[in-house]
C-alpha cells in the first residue's frame, strides 16, 4: 500500500507518497484533488486531527486506518488530554474508516469544550465507522451556568452516520454542577452525546457517569448506553449496552439505548447494563428513558428492541413504568436475551465464543 504525508502551506499540500518498497515520489495539490488520506501510526492521526482543527474539512474525502494505534504515548494522566478532532466551528466532513483497527487508551480531561470526543462534532455528511475503542477515558469537567455539554466516545454530537464502532472498556465522564441560570443539561452517551443523524451496529461496554446541580430545576442529565438523546427523524438500529449508567441532577433521564427519544426510531437494540444508580427526577427505561413530551416534540419508534431484567437500580424520585406512556423498559430475562440472536435480525449473531458472556453480538465481532 501507499503511505500519503501532508504538509500544509499557504492552502497547498506536499505529499511524500511512500510504496512498499519505501520508494518515495512528492507531489504538490490543492485539499480539492485528495481523495484519500491514510492513517498508519499514531503521528499520522495526530496530523490528520491537526489538518481538520486547522480547517481543512476533508470534504469527499476518505481517511483509512491502517492499524491498531495506542495513544499512550501522546496522551494520558501523566501526559495530557489528547485534542480532540475538529472543534465546536471546524468539523471533519469527510468518511473515517477505521478498518475494525483499534484506537486504545484514548484520554480526554477536558474543561473548556462544549462537545466532546474522539470527534467533536460528526457532521451530516460525514461517515464515522469501523473503529474499535480500548480502555477511554474521557471526562468533560466544563463548568456553565447556561449552556450545555455533549459528551460521547466517537463524537460529541451526531449529524452524520456512526457505523459498525464500539467501545469495549473504559469511562465517560460529563461533570457540571455549576447552579444554572437558564436551562443547562449534560448530554452523555456511549457513542455520542446528542444523536441527531443514524447510528448503527455499535455497542458500548464503557460505564457513563453524568452530573449536573441537583437542586435547580433547570439542571438536567439525558444519558443513554448509545446516545444521551436521539430526536427528530433519527435512527439507532443494531446496537447494544453492556455499560452502567449514574446520573445525578435535578431532572434525569436514563436509558439503556437513549436518555431521551423524540420523533425517531430504535429497532434491534438490546441492554444489559446491569446497574443503574440515579438521583433526581424524571424517567428511567430499559431502551429510552423518556419518549417524546409533547405535541411539537412526540414518541419515537421503539421495535424489536430489549432489556434483561436481571439488574439492579437504585435511584431518588425515579420513576420506572412501562411502554404505555412515555417510558419504555421491554424487560426480558436473561436466559431469554441469550437465545434471541435470530429474533433481532441479521446484523447478529449467536456469540458461540462465549466473548458476551453467551448474549447475541454482532456480526462484524
Amino acid at each position: 500500500y501507499y503511505t500519503a504525508v501532508a504538509n500544509v502551506g499557504n492552502g497547498d499540500y506536499t505529499f511524500t507518497v511512500t510504496d512498499n518498497n519505501d520508494e518515495a515520489l512528492t507531489k504538490e495539490e490543492t485539499i480539492s484533488g485528495i481523495t484519500s488520506f491514510t492513517v498508519g501510526s499514531v503521528e499520522d492521526l495526530c496530523r490528520f486531527r491537526d489538518y481538520v482543527n486547522m480547517g481543512d474539512d476533508f470534504t469527499g474525502v476518505t481517511v483509512t486506518q491502517l492499524a491498531d494505534l495506542d495513544l499512550s504515548t501522546v496522551c494520558g494522566e501523566e501526559i495530557g488530554s489528547w485534542n480532540i478532532i475538529g472543534t465546536e466551528s471546524l468539523n471533519f466532513q469527510g468518511i473515517y474508516d477505521g478498518m475494525y483497527n483499534s484506537i486504545d487508551n484514548l484520554y480526554i480531561s477536558d474543561n473548556k469544550n462544549k462537545f466532546v470526543g474522539l470527534f467533536s462534532n460528526i457532521a451530516t455528511d460525514t461517515i464515522v465507522k469501523n473503529i474499535i475503542l480500548n480502555n477511554v477515558y474521557i471526562e468533560n469537567l466544563r463548568q456553565s451556568s447556561d449552556s450545555d455539554s455533549w459528551v460521547g466516545a466517537i463524537g460529541g454530537r451526531n449529524y452524520g452516520q456512526i457505523k459498525n464502532c464500539c467501545v469495549v472498556s473504559g469511562t465517560i465522564k460529563a461533570i457540571n454542577t455549576m447552579a444554572p441560570t437558564a436551562w443547562k443539561c449534560v448530554i452523555i452517551g456511549g457513542m455520542t452525546g446528542s444523536n441527531r443523524g443514524i447510528i448503527d451496529n455499535c455497542y458500548n461496554k464503557s460505564n457513563i457517569i453524568g452530573e449536573n446541580h441537583q437542586s435547580n430545576q433547570n439542571a438536567a442529565v439525558y444519558m443513554g448506553g448509545i446516545s444521551g438523546t436521539s430526536w427528530h427523524n433519527t435512527e439507532i438500529t443494531n446496537c447494544y449496552n453492556f455499560g452502567n449508567l449514574t446520573a445525578k441532577g435535578y431532572f434525569r433521564h436514563v436509558g439503556g439505548i437513549t436518555g431521551q427519544l423524540v420523533s425517531g426510531n430504535i429497532q434491534n437494540c438490546y441492554n444489559c447494563g446491569l446497574d443503574v444508580d440515579c438521583v433526581g427526577t424524571g424517567g428511567l427505561g430499559g431502551i429510552a428513558g423518556n419518549n417524546g413530551y409533547d405535541s411539537s416534540n412526540p414518541k419515537g419508534n421503539i421495535t424489536n428492541s430489549y432489556c434483561v431484567s436481571d439488574f439492579t437500580y437504585s435511584w431518588t424520585d425515579m420513576i420506572w413504568t412501562n411502554s404505555e406512556v412515555k417510558h419504555t423498559d421491554y424487560r426480558i430475562s436473561a436466559i431469554t436475551l441469550k437465545g434471541y440472536a435470530s429474533t433481532l435480525g441479521s446484523a447478529y449473531t449467536v456469540d458461540t465464543t462465549n466473548i458476551n458472556d453467551g448474549y447475541p453480538i454482532l456480526a462484524w465481532q
